[in-house]
């Protein structure tokens, strides 16, 4: 087993960067054979928003190369849930063969029609999705608006994405025209045991080809979060991993302190306050609001909300993801 992956890739901080290359995109034979675990993992993430509308969307493949299987599929939701399957699209298969992935990730489709295309490498995605029985159809397109950040284990990156297509939601059609933050995993274990932590943010935004960001964090103590006192942080430090594009400019981030406000009677972030500090000394105010959020349970030890944001920074406004990881221990602690 490497070094680099013993650990998923929010359980370290970032140390740098590395260049992500066209083959990234695809799958990688070569680290399965030398990770001999069953939990090895690639990822595809595909999401796309429309803020207007308040609607929020995933589009999801998790693969273990070492168990040949396969789940994946899409959700789409308009403003907050109490239940997922209240969603306006909710099609996930959890247990498929890998023989979908015959085509690599050049181009799939899963058993429940949810489909991607990668048209040109780091460049352009595709992803399709069609039920006719709830009159429910996507065809969104995502386009680079700059290159991939590759984390330095050369094993995850995230890249800043414009958004197009069409959407249809119950016969009702919505026009897609937004940004996102995409990502791919590979090369690593994605183990499902217990963790005793407080909840863990994955935050992100692409507000144009000159600006977008991405923050994993726990909230900081120093802000008292219900938690505080029941939980210790890894290294005491809230910051996981980040990074800034600025200015054609690629910098990690180095400090973060973070709070969170929730909804009442709800996991669900409603405000979220956070300053960042880069490797060049430059300070983000960073401010969200929730306006769309469904729980997800990837896997049963776990439990997640994902939740559409509106992200103000340095006094430009976008919208992004917001996902927060929950665990056991602290969900039986402090939901009330």
């Amino acid at each position: 087993m490497s070094e680099k992956s013993k650990h998923a890739f929010w359980e370290e901080s970032i140390k740098g960067f590395v260049q992500a290359s066209d083959a990234d995109d695809f799958l990688h034979p070569a680290l399965s054979k030398a990770e001999t675990g069953y939990a090895l993992t690639e990822t595809q993430y595909l999401g796309f928003n429309i803020p207007e509308h308040d609607i929020h969307a995933v589009g999801y493949l998790w693969y273990h190369p070492n168990l040949k299987t396969v789940s994946g599929g899409i959700a789409v939701w308009q403003g907050f849930k109490e239940h997922p399957l209240q969603s306006e699209i909710w099609d996930y298969v959890t247990y498929m063969s890998d023989d979908c992935l015959a085509g690599d990730l050049h181009h799939y489709k899963l058993e429940n029609s949810y489909s991607a295309t990668t048209v040109t490498p780091l460049k352009k995605h595709r992803i399709q999705y069609e039920n006719a029985r709830g009159n429910n159809r996507v065809d969104v397109t995502l386009k680079a608006l700059a290159p991939p950040v590759m984390l330095d284990t050369g094993m995850h990156f995230e890249q800043p994405m414009k958004t197009h297509g069409e959407i249809c939601l119950a016969g009702k059609t919505y026009a897609v025209n937004g940004t996102t933050i995409r990502d791919r995993s590979f090369g690593q274990l994605r183990r499902e045991s217990l963790v005793p932590l407080p909840p863990l943010a994955w935050m992100n935004a692409a507000f144009d080809e000159n600006l977008a960001f991405g923050c994993t964090a726990f909230d900081d103590p120093a802000g008292n979060p219900d938690w505080k006192g029941a939980f210790s942080l890894p290294d005491n430090n809230p910051l996981r991993g980040g990074w800034v594009m600025s200015e054609g400019r690629v910098s990690k981030i180095v400090k973060a302190s973070k709070i969170t406000v929730r909804k009442p009677g709800s996991f669900y972030p409603d405000t979220v306050e956070m300053t960042v500090v880069d490797e060049e000394g430059r300070t983000l105010e960073i401010r969200g609001k929730s306006s769309a959020g469904v729980n997800w349970q990837t896997w049963h030890n776990m439990d997640s909300n994902i939740n559409l944001m509106r992200w103000e920074c340095n006094g430009r406004v976008t919208y992004g993801d917001y996902q927060e990881f929950l665990w056991p221990e602290y969900v039986r602690r402090f939901y009330r």
